[in-house]
């Protein structure tokens, strides 16, 4: 595109593109930045009669009490990422793509995805009462959706842009 992203000034850690509308929006989301860093940002995004701008100031504690990757996402969605300098948002729609390919893949088997970040590692735990039976069959039944599993998540980190651990575990609550 014809913005200069080594122009965007401190203080805005997301710009996304909003193609749906008339024109072209993009919102910067910021933790607050005062109107010269505005009018730079304006400057380095190309800003004119084609292309509008909304700044969205967040505040952290908010961020903060968020629950979960999707609600995250769904706070911060609204089209094609143009800027993400630490590619924290970039990471956070491919783990969520990839929890979204498991739910497809073992349906009510899937009883949570969950991320540790820190170590990059992503749990699944099934869903014990998805499974029928006792003993062998259950444990099969089990084997299969941890294989099931196992192959999702390879299909997934082949297209990822980051190495991934994985971790599958069984939830007997």
């Amino acid at each position: 595109m014809d913005w200069n992203l080594a122009e965007v000034p401190a203080g805005v850690f997301l710009v996304r593109a909003d193609t749906r509308r008339e024109g072209r929006t993009l919102t910067a989301h910021t933790f607050g930045i005062s109107a010269s860093a505005k009018s730079e940002l304006e400057k380095a995004l190309r800003v004119g009669p084609q292309r509008h701008l909304r700044v969205v100031r967040h505040h952290s504690k908010s961020l903060h009490a968020t629950r979960s990757l999707a609600a995250l996402d769904h706070r911060f969605a609204g089209g094609a990422i143009v800027y993400d300098p630490t590619a924290i948002f970039t990471r956070m729609s491919e783990v969520l793509r990839c929890a979204d390919e498991l739910r497809a893949a073992l349906g009510s088997q899937i009883k949570n995805v969950l991320l540790d970040s820190t170590r990059r590692t992503l749990y699944v735990v099934l869903e014990h009462k998805a499974f029928q039976g006792k003993g062998l069959s259950f444990r099969a039944q089990v084997a299969e959706a941890m294989a099931t599993c196992a192959k999702t998540v390879s299909d997934w980190k082949r297209g990822a842009p980051w190495r991934m651990k994985t971790r599958t575990h069984i939830s007997l609550k």
